[in-house]
This record gives C-alpha cells, structure tokens and sequence, in this order.
C-alpha cells in the first residue's frame, strides 16, 4: 500500500510533489558505506519533519526509503499493470494469476502471457522485472486464495509465503543520514550518518530489535528514574534519546558518523 502514496520534498528551495502513480519513476543511486549501492524513492511527506527535527530554513529536505537496485521498476510495472488497484472484485477468488494477468491486459486468454506483457510495457519479455513477475507466479496457473477479493490483495497472498524468510535468514535494515552544514567557522562541511544492522539467525530479526529495543530501554530508564519526564513525546528530546542511543550501542545497535 506504500507504493500508491504521493510524495513531497523540498529541492534547492523547490518544492517537489509527485502523484503515487508516478512514484517508483523518481529513484536515484544511493553509495551505503560498507554495503554497495541502493535505490532510494520519495517516502510520502518530508516536509512535516523540518519542524519536528528544527529543520526550518533548510534549502533542501528529503526523506526516502532504500531498497536493493531494480525494486523501483518493479514495483513501476507492477503499478502500470494495474495490480496495486484496491478496488473489490468478488470474481477474483478461485480464478489463475495468469486469467487475472490477461484481464489486466484486456483481453480473455492466450499462449505468452509474459511476452503479451511485456510488449504492453514496451520493454524486452527478458527484461529484469518480467522475470522478477515469472519467478512470483503471476503468469502461472496458481489460483487466487478467497482472501484475494482485489488486484492488491492477490497479489501480497502470492507473495506472502514466497517472501517469507527461510530458517536461518536473517533481515537487514540500512540508515543514511546526509547533512549539508555550515559551522561556527564559516564551513561547509557534509556529515554522513550511516547504521547497518543485521537480524539473528534462528533469533530476533533486527526490525524488531530496532522497533523494540528502544522502547524497552526507555521503560527502564522510566522504572528507574532517571527519566523524569511525564506524558507523551516524540523521542527528539535529548534527555530521552541519548540514553537509549548510547545503551542500544552495548547492544550492538550504533550509527556511524563520518565528517567530510
């Protein structure tokens, strides 16, 4: 569902917005120190960050999220072909992946389903995310569970199992931080923040470990007092987040910062 949201960003003091169809076609390169290179597309609404972080004045605020090079497209060919559509169709159920991917292309039935997709697209049949859809099972003979009532919903009960991680598997998450700054001196320097964690195998995967973590740790520090605050805030105040930061880091769990 992520990937029918629109986004907007602030660019050299431009502001930028782009409609959710038109999402996945705004992707750029992204070097992760230690990891290789990622894609990185528009994550909805930068803009509400600049107050929350005292961001106001920047030139320049974007938010995006990271995913391994070729996601973007796609996800981009998946949109144009109509399987992110939430639209109900009590039909669908008990039908082939393939009979829905000859409706989204309009037409009954054929011999190559694959190929008739791709020249929909207009790119080769053995492009990258046509083999990416074949290797998923949506030009196969599987059928579409009941919980399959729209395009969207058939589509994740197909990938559900298919992208379930196998025993011993382990998740990874990717942070980047990039600031531009001008220091007391007059200097413009760029500071890079990077985190790059790994879940456990046969144990706890790092989103949970990074969701969690930090919210026990915060409890503690409560039970013990020495976090005084009361009701509820948004973790940027100083007293909440640097003891969880510098406790998480005994866990493993550390941003790494670089100056340029």
């Amino acid at each position: 569902m992520a990937g029918r949201n629109p986004a907007k960003w602030l660019e050299d003091g431009r502001l930028v917005e782009i409609p959710g169809p038109e999402l996945f076609l705004h992707h750029w390169p992204l070097e992760v120190p230690g990891l290789g290179v990622l894609e990185s597309y528009p994550n909805r609404d930068s803009l509400g960050y600049m107050g929350l972080y005292g961001l106001e004045g920047v030139e320049t605020m974007f938010r995006g999220t990271l995913r391994y090079p070729g996601w973007c497209v796609a996800i981009k060919q998946l949109v144009d072909l109509g399987w992110l559509d939430m639209e109900e169709r009590p039909d669908l159920p008990g039908r082939t992946y393939a009979q829905l991917g000859w409706r989204l292309l309009g037409k009954e039935s054929g011999h190559d389903l694959q190929g008739e997709t791709a020249a929909r697209l207009g790119v080769p049949r053995s492009h990258d995310g046509l083999e990416r859809m074949a290797w998923a099972g949506l030009f196969g003979g599987g059928v579409v569970p009941r919980s399959g009532t729209s395009y969207l919903d058939a589509l994740c009960a197909l990938l559900e199992p298919k992208l379930a991680y196998a025993p011993g598997q382990r998740d990874m998450l990717a942070m980047v931080h990039e600031f531009d700054v001008e220091t007391a001196q007059g200097t413009r320097r760029r500071v890079t923040s990077t985190m790059v964690d790994f879940g456990i195998p046969h144990g706890d995967t790092s989103m949970a470990r990074t969701v969690s973590l930090p919210a026990a740790i915060a409890t503690h520090r409560v039970l013990q007092g020495d976090i005084r605050l009361t009701g509820v805030h948004v973790p940027v105040i100083p007293e909440l987040y640097e003891p969880v930061l510098q406790e998480l880091e005994t866990l493993g769990i550390r941003l790494e910062e670089v100056w340029e």
